[in-house]
């Protein structure tokens, strides 16, 4: 599994060996995650963020409203196709692709097909929500190894982050581990 970071407000802790700008070259980007597994890449996006916070988080609100009162367990098999519970106050909400604009997913796509090959396909596009009092999660792959060896890349997870997402501490921001995916 290898993580694609795009966003607009990091303001510390960022490790440079790769971070690069959004103007970088697909095939540069791939070269970067095949050696550190993450790669940060600043203004990547030309969609306005805001509109696509707004849009992304009113579905999450309205899929949430659907699960109030109603007890969630933790995980897909305890929850509901609309809203799934991963720990406390931690919850995975589908969102549509069609959030984005064409030219950004256009974007995405060339990365994805420059780290996975040209037959790759979209999996899965949604909100991670972590409420107030979320409990730190724990370190995770976000997929299953086929195979103790290092192999290519199967899987390409973005993430874009809607909030600056090292600022706040108590929300419990994302952190990698460069070079864990070897």
């Amino acid at each position: 599994m290898l993580a694609l970071r795009l966003a607009r407000r990091l303001t510390t802790r960022r490790l440079h060996a790769f971070a690069v700008s959004g103007a970088t070259p697909p095939h540069q980007i791939a070269s970067l995650l095949d050696e550190h597994g993450v790669v940060v890449i600043d203004d990547f996006l030309t969609t306005e963020l805001d509109r696509v916070a707004t849009t992304l988080l009113e579905k999450t609100n309205e899929a949430m409203a659907l699960t109030e009162g109603v007890p969630l367990g933790v995980g897909s098999r305890d929850s509901f196709e609309e809203v799934v519970l991963r720990s406390p106050h931690r919850y995975d909400v589908p969102a549509p692709f069609a959030a984005f604009s064409e030219g950004d997913l256009a974007k995405c796509r060339a990365v994805a097909e420059a780290t996975l090959g040209a037959d790759c396909k979209e999996a899965f596009c949604g909100i991670v929500l972590s409420k107030p009092g979320a409990p730190a999660q724990g370190w995770h792959a976000d997929s299953r190894h086929d195979s103790a060896e290092h192999q290519s890349a199967k899987i390409l997870n973005v993430l874009i982050a809607l909030d600056d997402a090292c600022a706040d501490y108590e929300s419990g921001p994302t952190e990698f581990v460069p070079r864990s995916h070897v």
